[in-house]
């Protein structure tokens, strides 16, 4: 037979599980938000509409290399 205190127990577990769950998938969330948000406020410092430094930023990032002396042999 099942007793109060264990269901209580398992209740409160399976609440803090939620609330991690919760948190994590919030903290991924802003990390998204403020990288848009950057993206966002220095576009217009380089003159550019936000969807050409949009495809410029993603040809950045998408370059492979493993450091600078890399970069500079493979891109100049």
């Amino acid at each position: 037979m099942v007793d109060i205190q264990t269901v209580s127990i398992a209740i409160a577990s399976a609440g803090v599980f939620v609330a991690a769950v919760y948190y994590i998938l919030q903290i991924r969330h802003q990390t998204r938000i403020r990288k848009t948000d950057l993206i966002v406020r220095i576009t217009p410092w380089f003159n550019l509409s936000p969807k050409e430094f949009a495809e410029i930023a993603n040809t950045m990032m998408n370059l492979r290399y493993k450091d600078y002396e890399d970069f500079v042999q493979k891109y100049g």
